[in-house]
């Protein structure tokens, strides 16, 4: 959910690779945002139990996730796009 903040090409070839290196399709990037969105709900459960002193570092990274979705207007993430 957070590596491409870390290695955007490497995320892209995790995708890629999950494809037989070719492109997803607009489906797989429907599922894949349907599951982003639920599992940023559940990071801030997950933040608030196990590390409440990094919660600030936790919504930043999930506010992160939103932008590069448009606020969910958007299935493929803009760091999919831009590279």
């Amino acid at each position: 959910m957070f590596s491409a903040e870390i290695s955007r090409p490497f995320s892209m070839g995790q995708i890629r690779g999950y494809h037989n290196d070719t492109e997803p399709d607009l489906l797989f990037w429907r599922i894949y945002s349907l599951y982003l969105a639920r599992n940023l709900i559940s990071s801030i459960v997950w933040i608030k139990k196990a590390k409440p002193g990094e919660t600030t570092i936790m919504l930043e990274k999930i506010y992160k996730a939103i932008e590069d979705h448009d606020y969910f207007e958007r299935v493929i993430p803009k760091w999919y796009e831009e590279v």
